[in-house]
């Protein structure tokens, strides 16, 4: 599943994605370190 990810000092919103990233937020350079350990149900 998609979750929603946004950057942790502008609120600004990145993306969606379901694993592991290293966004650069584009509006004030921060980078961003997302760990998505939700496993889905099948």
């Amino acid at each position: 599943m998609l979750e929603e990810v946004r950057c942790k000092k502008c609120n600004k919103l990145l993306g969606k994605l379901s694993g592991v990233a290293e966004i650069k937020c584009p509006r004030c350079g921060t980078c961003n370190m997302f760990f998505n350990s939700k496993k889905e149900d099948q």
